[in-house]
Parts: structure tokens; C-alpha cells; sequence
């Protein structure tokens, strides 16, 4: 299967890069849930479907499950509530 590029660092990526392929949701999705308030992987995932490690490697251009760049955006959950709020442009 060929897959898109994707971006190396999720931090850098644009809003509409997929980050679950299982689930099909973009890193906008996974930010703007954590922008309201969902601060767990349990919570993203009852609220997004995501992180299900149903056939990532074979699905996701990284290889792998969206776990890691879950975590990433989570960790930096504070650039999420602030590209919500306007403070940060958009990619």
C-alpha cells in the first residue's frame, strides 16, 4: 500500500495530517480534543476512536500506532489550547 508523506515531528505537522489511519482523525481532531479538555490517552480515545492498534503498521505511513504522536501532543497539550485560542497560527 503506498502511503503520503508524512511530517517527521507531529508538533510541526498541519492540522489535517491524519494521525490515526484505524481511526481516520487528524492531528486538528486529537488537538482540539485536548483543547477541551481531554488530558488522557483513555479519554481520546472513548472521545475519538482512536489508538486502537488495529492494523497501524500496515495502515500508517510511520508504521506503527498513533500512540507516540498522541503522546507528543498531549505533552505539549499547551500549543494545542493556544492555536485554539488564535495565539498560534494554524499549519
Amino acid at each position: 500500500m503506498k502511503h503520503p508523506s508524512v511530517t517527521p515531528n507531529i508538533l510541526d505537522a498541519p492540522d489535517d495530517e491524519i494521525i490515526c489511519w484505524c481511526a481516520k482523525v487528524s492531528k486538528g481532531a486529537v488537538c482540539d480534543a485536548i483543547a477541551d479538555g481531554a488530558d488522557t490517552l483513555d479519554k481520546l480515545h472513548e472521545q475519538l476512536g482512536i489508538l486502537r492498534g488495529a492494523l497501524c503498521a500496515e495502515k500508517s505511513p510511520r508504521g506503527r500506532c498513533c500512540c507516540q504522536e498522541v503522546v507528543a501532543l498531549l505533552t505539549h497539550s499547551a500549543l494545542c489550547r493556544a492555536r485554539r485560542r488564535g495565539a498560534l497560527q494554524a499549519a
